[in-house]
């Protein structure tokens, strides 16, 4: 769908979005903050060599910050059980028709992995306080109040939290299974 693919934001920048979704880059104390383009400043990258994002470029913005948040929904979704923080880290490439690209073309749990394996968030928040669920929670969301927020400095473990939480198994997702596989749950 237009919505899913993120085309209907093709002609509106980060900051533009931001401000019609109501920030307004102060602060309530008057503090100033940015909204930041990641498709911006790409440069190479640290991806290892076999990766499907091989040869991809990043946003400076992610690659070079001191600490990185992932900040995701809890969905289902009908195509891969659920949805949620590591999947999301795919919204980081460059690339605006990332249902395209990330998901079909290069396989979403590959390029998920790539992600975690090169440059993984140091945080994680996802945000269960108003779920969408039902067989097409993420195109066509159904509300669950959960009042909910699962937070750990790993994004894996956040995942296989809000899994354990939906009733969900956490090999279900595609994209966690194989994130489990290849990189596995810390101590």
């Amino acid at each position: 769908s237009l919505w899913k693919s993120g085309i209907w934001l093709e002609n509106r920048d980060p900051a533009a979005v931001a401000e019609l979704v109501g920030y307004h880059f102060r602060t309530r104390e008057g503090r100033p903050y940015e909204v930041l383009d990641l498709s911006e400043d790409l440069i190479p990258g640290p991806f290892e060599a076999g990766s499907v994002l091989a040869g991809s470029r990043l946003g400076s913005t992610w690659t070079a910050a001191h600490f990185r948040i992932c900040f995701a929904k809890v969905k289902t979704d009908d195509e891969d059980c659920f949805s949620l923080g590591v999947e999301s880290l795919c919204d980081i490439l460059p690339e605006p028709d990332k249902r395209f690209h990330y998901r079909h073309r290069l396989r979403l749990p590959n390029v998920c992995v790539a992600i975690l394996k090169a440059t993984p968030p140091q945080f994680a928040i996802l945000d269960a306080c108003c779920c969408s669920h039902g067989q097409f929670g993420s195109r066509q969301p159904r509300v669950f109040r959960a009042d909910t927020i699962i937070a750990s400095d790993s994004v894996l473990l956040a995942d296989w939290a809000a899994a354990q939480k939906m009733g969900s198994d956490t090999g279900a997702s595609p994209v966690t299974a194989a994130a489990l596989e290849q990189i596995g749950l810390p101590s």
